[in-house]
């Protein structure tokens, strides 16, 4: 049995933060300031081509239709070996890169918050299988940064406690997956193990995580009767 184990946000090149002051409207609709939106960058998402064969192309709005977020996988290396995914912020014919990431090899879902000021995306680096993880960003920091980093450890001391007769248990990895908004201010995550028997529970659980989106604290983790509701909802994606 080949053994992968997963390491959190290996393929970041670069992420470039945004200073916020000034960076959504203000009562008086005005764009955000030029520091934020560089003239050099394209001013649509539509203008940003993927490489040939490029995976990644997707393009989201905010609610209020301020905003738009685009993941494109539209960079290689000069000798053509790996490509780069960036993720853009477009508001009124400025873009601004948030992120650049080396051998991202899928683009799951994104989703805005309900107010607009925030957004949630769901990434991997190890294909359909394995290396999923949550991002975030969000108006007030101006950081896209990982939010399941406390979720996965949680999940895997647990699965380690459960499976510590199993030698095999330390190589275990896990996937991290966005389910949805909870209000604007926290989001809820679903962990299960990379499927490859790693996992000594039969049959191996999800668990689902309430999480802040600042910090990537758990609020709780559901069980009982949330749990339940919360495993429906995820398995009918």
């Amino acid at each position: 049995m080949q053994l992968i184990r997963r390491q959190k946000t290996v393929g970041v090149v670069t992420v470039l933060f945004l200073s916020v002051a000034g960076m959504g409207q203000n009562a008086a609709g005005s764009i955000p300031h030029d520091k934020h939106f560089p003239k050099r960058f394209p001013k649509t998402c539509a203008e940003i081509k993927i490489v040939p064969l490029g995976m990644s192309n997707i393009s989201v709005a905010s609610p209020d239709g301020k905003y738009t977020v685009c993941v494109k996988e539209d960079r290689e290396d000069k000798d053509q070996l790996y490509t780069y995914t960036s993720v853009y912020l477009s508001h009124r014919g400025r873009t601004r890169t948030l992120g650049r990431y080396k051998d991202m090899t899928e683009t799951g879902g994104l989703l805005w918050a309900p107010d607009s000021r925030a957004f949630a995306w769901n990434p991997t680096f190890g294909g359909a299988s394995s290396g999923w993880t949550t991002f975030a960003f969000d108006f007030k920091s101006g950081r896209l940064r990982e939010i399941d980093r406390i979720t996965s450890r949680d999940f895997l001391r647990r699965l380690r406690k459960a499976c510590k007769k199993e030698d095999y248990s330390a190589y275990a990895d896990e996937n991290s997956y966005l389910v949805k908004w909870i209000g604007n201010r926290s989001v809820l995550i679903a962990e299960e193990a990379h499927p490859g028997g790693l996992d000594c529970r039969k049959p191996s659980p999800t668990d689902f995580y309430q999480v802040a989106l600042l910090t990537g604290r758990i609020i709780k983790r559901l069980q009982g009767a949330e749990w339940a509701a919360a495993k429906k909802e995820f398995n009918n994606r």
